[in-house]
């Protein structure tokens, strides 16, 4: 459904005196159509600076939308100071957006802001930019902060920015961390930047009701085999849902123990749809040529969203033995358009790899 409404009645709503009617009309300026985003920037301009908190919030809310935080950069970067720490956050998330010179030095500075919401997104937008100068004042924060969130993201930040020389602080705090969710982003982190001794760390939140499946995702980059019999211990488990236990067989697959493919096939014709998807995705992640057939078959699915994630599972594989059961679902099936044409450029991209 369009959610764009005309300019003309988002206009007519701002003069509402009902501040729930206010509020949804600048919501609306974020999603107007090319042709009138100027005049919707330029109408939003004056609410940056409005009695109403809620009216703030919203209208940089729509200013990020519009991606047209510069054209009021010097007001935006001076509402860091406002009141309402909602605001403050969501200044440091427009921050990340903008292309004036100086942004990341200001971003940095923010790393040592007063108010805890300003040093909790400060990491994150400096890692959404890339900003690698920003790993030594990163580690210094991580050092000091005391507050278990903002720590998360100094956490995140460093593993997405690649911050090596890092490692072994994360390391440390992965093993023997009072907060879990320390831990585990540690670990993460670590992982994510390739080193190995994170396996054995992830390894212990594989079957984790909450953690497993990005723990299990690293564990696959990671390739390292040695963590095979704790996967396959927590693999056994009695009483473990699917949702839990179809990353482990994923990962295990991919490490070269195959005790979960029956399961992973299994569940890829499940009766739950979620369950179903999570076990086509996992496929994709297994490099088994085993996983092409039930993949192939999903591509038939009535629902979408099944055939999405048959095809993206397919794209990640990238066996030349995935050719000739693609050419023969082209043939003897009735793929939609749309699946065609996708599978036509998959068939295409493993025919022009050399040496298939």
């Amino acid at each position: 459904m369009n959610d764009q409404m005309e300019l003309k009645f988002i206009k007519a709503d701002l003069k509402d005196l009902k501040p729930r009617v206010v509020w949804t009309a600048l919501q609306s300026l974020g999603r107007v159509p090319q042709d009138e985003r100027q005049e919707a920037i330029e109408i939003l301009a004056p609410y940056l600076a409005h009695g109403e908190s809620m009216f703030r919030y919203t209208a940089l809310l729509s200013l990020i939308e519009q991606n047209a935080v510069d054209e009021h950069f010097d007001q935006i970067r001076e509402m860091i100071e406002d009141q309402d720490p909602k605001i403050r956050e969501v200044v440091v998330i427009a921050l990340a957006k903008s292309l004036k010179p100086g942004v990341t030095n200001l971003l940095i500075g923010l790393l040592s802001s007063p108010h805890s919401e300003v040093r909790y997104q400060a990491p994150i937008s400096l890692a959404e930019r890339g900003e690698h100068k920003a790993a030594k004042p990163l580690l210094a924060l991580l050092e000091r902060e005391s507050d278990v969130e903002i720590r998360v993201n100094v956490i995140v930040a460093l593993g997405d920015l690649k911050v090596e020389r890092a490692i072994d602080k994360l390391l440390a705090i992965a093993e023997d961390d009072i907060f879990e969710i320390l831990r585990f982003e540690a670990a993460c982190s670590a992982g994510r930047m390739g080193d190995r001794r994170a396996a054995p760390l992830l390894a212990a939140w594989a079957d984790h009701f909450e953690y497993g499946l990005a723990a299990c995702t690293i564990l696959d980059d990671l390739e390292d085999a040695a963590v095979v019999p704790v996967l396959a211990k927590k693999f056994k488990k009695f009483f473990l849902s699917a949702e839990r236990r179809l990353p482990m067989a994923a990962t295990l697959a991919r490490l070269g123990d195959q005790r979960g493919k029956g399961f992973l096939i299994a569940k890829a014709s499940s009766f739950s749809l979620e369950t179903r998807i999570l076990a086509l995705e996992r496929l994709g992640r297994t490099g088994q040529a085993w996983a092409i057939p039930p993949l192939v078959a999903a591509l038939s699915r009535k629902d979408p969203h099944c055939r999405d994630a048959a095809l993206s599972s397919l794209e990640m594989l990238g066996l030349p033995e995935m050719e000739e059961p693609l050419r023969e679902f082209l043939q003897k099936g009735s793929p939609t358009e749309d699946i065609t044409r996708e599978v036509n450029a998959l068939v295409a991209s493993l025919s022009e790899k050399p040496g298939d």
